[in-house]
């Protein structure tokens, strides 16, 4: 193989090698959007309302009995 062609696919490789890098950092930046706008979303949500059967028998289900 000559060295210029040898240089060429170097070159080559070099560039595809810093192409994949940016594209990495870019899914990296979508990614941590989409987190940012998930974690907004739960932050925003209503906090659950107690169910019937807990307003009816606020003590059902508060503590367990286990035996072997």
């Amino acid at each position: 193989m000559d060295m210029p062609s040898a240089s060429m696919i170097n070159s080559n490789n070099g560039v595809l090698q810093q192409f994949g890098i940016a594209m990495l950092g870019n899914q990296l930046d979508i990614q941590e959007q989409q987190g940012a706008n998930e974690a907004a979303m739960l932050a925003s949500m209503p906090a659950p309302s107690p169910s019937l059967e807990s307003l009816a028998n606020p003590n059902v289900g508060q503590h367990i009995d286990i035996g072997v």
